[in-house]
């Protein structure tokens, strides 16, 4: 889309944040930023439904290219919506795995699951609210199906595993949680595998974990949402893509959650900028000299207060391809808008700040020697440098 000869391809690291059927909106906007021309993706970490968009972006950068990897993107969320069919044959499988085929268990189990699949089958929006009623009779058993004979096969079809494994090429970073011993695991592209991605995915209540070296594991939005710190060692410039932002329309629930998928997140970023505010105060020389990364991260973010807010906090649920389609196109608008207005930036400053979201920021303190040209920068004046 770019067609100025002055306007030149400057790198970003992508960061996915999780959000359910929200995914097919962050899609859209991977695809706007391919289309607008001006950025080059050097990088990607992913958590849940970003896992997905993370793959599927080396993939289709390294094998097809940007044009194609848009219709990509665009063709993974309309093979991963929920159908009708779907729903049927996720309630007879689910049927057969617990009483048969063909036992007088299975006749009471169909009118047990009667009810649940007209809920389903009769939803307005099919493959959301209906299904996930539906699936509420067996969760165990349903999730089961769905993860694995939904989006476990659809991806293998979708994603050449083996190739992203053997190959160098884009930095790749995925999330799960370990809940046996509540700590990250971070997937890279040495060891990326389906299983890894549907754990990245399993939403706890509503899929099953997933046993990664005989231990559970489960959403990688629970623990980061998405992986932060890697991008930072890979490019300059990280862009954020939010699948959840805050209405105030909200009640406090679901504001509640929001706060707990983006605590991570930008705790990471805070984090980072309270590094970058002590890195003023050196030089290159020091700096590296202290054995640090020389690098400063600028952040930004993408996010649309309008489209996905009206839709509802329960619209992550929606899985369902009439919705998936309208915020994929949703996502390529707002993606187009946040290039024009922030191309300029892009490798200049941050645009993104989550400090500026606290009224009262607290100044950074660092441990600094006391005859430091910096020391009468607030510290605590002792021996350090204690710079993390």
């Amino acid at each position: 889309m770019i067609t100025s000869k002055n306007k030149v391809q400057k790198p970003i690291a992508l960061a996915l944040q999780g959000g359910g059927a929200h995914g097919a909106y962050q899609a859209g906007i991977i695809s706007g930023l391919l289309k607008h021309g001006g950025f080059k993706i050097t990088s990607v970490s992913g958590a849940s439904a970003g896992s997905i968009n993370a793959l599927l972006t080396v993939h289709g950068l390294e094998t097809v290219g940007p044009e194609e990897t848009r219709k990509l993107l665009r063709h993974a969320w309309e093979y991963l919506a929920l159908t009708k069919t779907n729903v049927e044959e996720c309630f007879k499988w689910a049927r057969d795995k617990t009483v048969g085929k063909n036992t007088a268990l299975a006749s009471v189990a169909n009118m047990l699951f009667a009810p649940a699949l007209y809920i389903a089958n009769t939803a307005e929006m099919m493959g959301s609210f209906g299904f996930v009623a539906a699936v509420g009779q067996l969760p165990h058993i349903a999730g089961e199906y769905v993860m694995q004979r939904l989006f476990g096969d659809k991806l293998r079809k979708l994603i050449d595993f083996g190739r992203i494994n053997k190959t160098g090429g884009m930095p790749l970073f995925i999330s799960a949680t370990n809940i046996d011993k509540g700590t990250l695991l971070v997937s890279t592209r040495d060891n990326v595998s389906a299983e890894r991605v549907m754990a990245s995915c399993a939403i706890p209540g509503l899929f099953p974990h997933v046993k990664i070296n005989d231990e559970r594991h489960i959403d990688g939005a629970v623990v980061s949402n998405p992986p932060i710190r890697p991008l930072i060692k890979e490019g300059d410039d990280v862009v954020v893509i939010q699948l959840a932002p805050f209405d105030q329309t909200r009640s406090v629930l679901p504001q509640t959650a929001l706060l707990a998928m983006h605590a991570t997140m930008t705790e990471a970023i805070r984090g980072a900028e309270h590094i970058n505010r002590i890195r003023d105060h050196f030089s290159d020389q020091e700096w590296v000299g202290h054995g640090l990364d020389e690098k400063q991260p600028r952040f930004h973010m993408i996010i649309d207060k309008h489209s996905l807010p009206r839709h509802g906090f329960a619209s992550m649920l929606h899985f369902n391809r009439p919705f998936m389609d309208e915020v994929f196109k949703a996502g390529e608008r707002a993606a187009l808008k946040w290039a024009e207005e922030n191309y300029d930036m892009i490798g200049e400053q941050s645009t993104y700040s989550p400090s500026s979201e606290y009224e009262h920021e607290p100044a950074p303190v660092c441990n600094l020697p006391r005859n430091h040209p910096a020391s009468n920068w607030r510290g605590t004046g002792t021996d350090g440098p204690n710079l993390v």
